[in-house]
């Protein structure tokens, strides 16, 4: 993303975020930015992956629904730790408002590998 290796997942969990993704996007009609895996690597459109995962913050934050929140979470987590590695700034992305997204974004990007 932006010409960086962002992380270095095994390829069972790239396929499990990147399918995840994929199915939010087509649930809410979007594009969520990410292309196939194409020789263990797969590109990300870093404008169309930005709006994509502040999209899915907002609809997190506006739900009443757990089930949903929980669910969306996963792709949200991963996606703003990736946009933070791609040299997004976290105050831009909304993270230094949202507390819970610092938390969890400082505990799952600790598991994530980096490129």
């Amino acid at each position: 993303m932006a010409g960086r290796d962002v992380w270095n997942p095994s390829n069972r969990v790239a396929e499990i975020f990147i399918n995840q993704a994929h199915v939010v996007a087509y649930a809410y009609t979007m594009e969520s930015g990410i292309g196939d895996i194409i020789d263990d690597e797969c590109a990300i459109d870093h404008q169309l992956f930005l709006n994509f995962i502040s999209t899915l913050a907002d609809r997190h934050e506006e739900s009443n629904n757990h089930s949903l929140r929980q669910l969306l979470e996963g792709v949200i987590t991963v996606g703003l730790v990736l946009l933070v590695r791609a040299g997004g700034s976290p105050d831009r992305m909304g993270i230094e408002e949202r507390p819970y997204w610092q938390e969890r974004c400082a505990w799952v990007a600790a598991s994530m590998p980096a490129g």
